[in-house]
């Protein structure tokens, strides 16, 4: 992954000429976006300390990485195998912002356990081409990553774990290519309630927040508590017996969703004229990225209340993903992902996946849909919660998703090896059943009695009773 020094001075200069807010930072820690204080410290490490070079070549040492030309597209993905593999493959799928770089502490421990691990970077992401036309959603990407694991690395069985958008586009892996991808895992178990939320999102979703909540609140309202709690003024349908929710927890999952979506609505609507500012400035850019994974990872809380992303991360891993988004100038093509799912894809309705599926749900993740209505949505085999971690997975609790997805691929392999022994036990019965009828049948070689010459027929042929 090597980048031209030209690339790196120029991103020194413009680090060096940032332009910080000189107004005061006012409100309670992260209430009003991304700290400043932990930006500009980032930023001035980025300027003068992060090396890029050592980065790639740990990347590398980790999970060596290879391009590929699908559909007229590059692909870039890494692969790592394991010394023994004894289990299987996995194609693990990133989501934004992220990168293929967040598998980098999972990946070991998959190895470990005997799998060759895949991990792509999504159309428009990082080092793969972005999208050359419209249309290149969740479902297309499946089918270029469906290519790759076939195909191009000759995998007839591997098991799909994706989050956020990697959890969607997991899905469409799953549905279309049910006889080699035997097992779903997800930490975002995507489903919505008995009425479809994004079916009205359209109406109102463009219009000023004053409208919002005063005199559009009926439609846009109603989308988001049909995402967060499953219900809305029209939708008089409850949870089953025995399965309601806590209000408590309800009404932390619509705060949340309330108040972090606002960059979704921007990057779902105009991509394009987001991507101009955070395409050319590496503060903007930096910003943009730091401020979701300190809000949407699950890390400590100082006494003032401010959230302590680097005391869960390094500074090292967290540029590691911005100075990809960087010297790649992906992050407007990352987000066009937002324009052509928000109003197409996701108000599709999704198919119903018979795959065999696992969900691993953890308290920092921004949607977490009941069990139930995953129970609507999916092969439900397993559903799994956890006491720490949040929207980053792979980065924040490496070892425990590692467990999960060991845990439900080694049962999906005990069932696979049952149930072809419970098929070659049948089989063998029946053949022994059609051996036993077969000797008992007269004239069929054996076991009947031989016929005498007063039982023959006259002319002397002889027939079968």
């Amino acid at each position: 992954m090597p980048v031209d020094e030209s690339v790196s001075e120029d991103l020194k200069q413009r680090l060096s000429m940032s332009r910080w807010p000189s107004s005061p930072q006012i409100g309670a820690p992260g209430e009003y976006g991304v700290d400043w204080g932990l930006a500009k410290t980032l930023a001035a490490y980025w300027r003068d300390g992060f090396d890029w070079s050592s980065q790639a070549a740990a990347l590398e040492s980790v999970m060596p990485q290879f391009t590929v030309e699908i559909e007229g597209l590059t692909v870039h993905f890494a692969h790592a195998k394991a010394t023994d593999r004894k289990k299987g493959a996995i194609l693990a799928l990133h989501g934004w912002p992220d990168a293929f770089t967040s598998c980098r502490k999972i990946v070991p421990l998959l190895t470990s356990y005997g799998y060759d691990v895949v991990c792509p970077s999504l159309i428009g992401y990082g080092f793969s081409s972005p999208a050359k036309e419209p249309g290149m959603g969740a479902a297309k990407m499946a089918s270029i990553f469906v290519t790759l694991m076939k195909d191009v690395l000759k995998y007839n069985k591997y098991l799909v774990h994706g989050g956020d958008w990697g959890a969607l586009i997991s899905v469409y892996v799953a549905v279309s290519d049910p006889q080699s991808c035997v097992g779903l895992h997800s930490t975002n178990c995507i489903s919505k309630p008995p009425l479809n939320p994004f079916a009205q999102f359209p109406h109102g979703i463009v219009r000023t927040s004053r409208f919002l909540y005063e005199e559009g609140s009926k439609i846009v309202k109603n989308v988001i508590n049909s995402m967060t709690t499953g219900s809305n003024e029209t939708d008089t349908s409850a949870a089953p017996e025995g399965k309601d929710e806590s209000e408590e927890s309800v009404r932390e999952r619509s705060s949340a969703m309330w108040k972090e979506t606002g960059y979704l609505h921007e990057q779902a609507t105009k991509p394009h004229t987001l991507g101009v500012a955070l395409n050319d400035s590496p503060a903007g850019l930096l910003a943009w990225i730091v401020e979701k994974w300190t809000t949407w990872s699950d890390v400590p809380v100082k006494s003032s209340g401010e959230r302590d992303l680097l005391a869960l991360y390094s500074k090292d891993e967290i540029l590691a993903l911005v100075h990809l988004y960087w010297i790649t100038g992906s992050i407007t093509s990352s987000i066009q992902l937002y324009k052509e799912e928000f109003f197409e894809g996701l108000q599709t309705s999704l198919p119903y996946v018979e795959t065999p599926t696992a969900c691993a749900v953890f308290p920092r993740e921004l949607m977490k849909p009941p069990k139930y209505w995953v129970e609507g949505a999916y092969n439900l085999k397993r559903f799994n919660t956890f006491d720490k971690g949040g929207h980053f997975a792979m980065m924040e609790q490496p070892e425990a998703l590692a467990k999960d997805i060991d845990a439900f691929y080694t049962t999906l392999l005990e069932e696979a090896e049952q149930k072809a022994r419970d098929e070659a036990a049948k089989k063998e019965q029946q053949a022994q059943q059609a051996a036993d009828k077969k000797a008992q049948t007269p004239g069929e070689g054996g076991g009947g009695k031989k016929k005498t010459e007063a039982e023959k027929p006259s002319g002397g042929e002889r027939t079968d009773l």
